[in-house]
């Protein structure tokens, strides 16, 4: 009975990962702007005591855009985890496909949140993270288990 259950909290956090994905896509864009503004000044203030000098504007972009990848990254592992635990279905395909489904019901979200948008661009990088999510925890899960069986 444990077993069952334990294969079932994988599937919680990848719940919870899409809950505050989609929590963020309903932020409007005055607050939203303001979070990441807040990061990407103590990042641009970090780098300038670096002496690393950056457009504030283009940083400002650029941290923006790997929040959705950073996002989607960590959802892309949650789900290898879960899926490796307990599937949805037999299809490991499938199962992962009905996840890319997420960055289109995110950036749709935007089309209702005031100040925000549907933007294709986003969901490419958002699917993009969700991928190299996936295949690091893959990876790091094949590593570990190839030098376990050399020890």
């Amino acid at each position: 009975m444990k077993k069952k259950v334990f294969q079932f909290i994988p599937w919680i956090f990848v719940g919870i990962m899409i809950i505050f994905i989609f929590a963020n896509s309903l932020i409007p864009a005055v607050g939203s702007k303001q979070i990441s503004s807040t990061f990407t000044t103590f990042v641009y203030n970090l780098l300038l005591s670096l002496n690393v000098h950056l457009d504030y504007e283009f940083l400002h972009h650029l941290i923006r855009k790997f929040a959705h990848f950073l996002e989607y990254a960590i959802l892309g592992g949650l789900i290898y985890i879960a899926i490796q635990l307990k599937p949805l279905t037999k299809s490991s395909i499938i199962n992962f496909i009905c996840f890319l489904i997420v960055p289109i019901i995110d950036e749709s979200l935007q089309l209702i949140t005031p100040g925000r948008s549907c933007e294709l661009g986003d969901m490419m990088i958002d699917g993009s993270g969700m991928i190299v999510g996936f295949l690091l925890i893959w990876l790091i899960v094949k590593c570990l288990a190839k030098s376990k069986a050399t020890h």
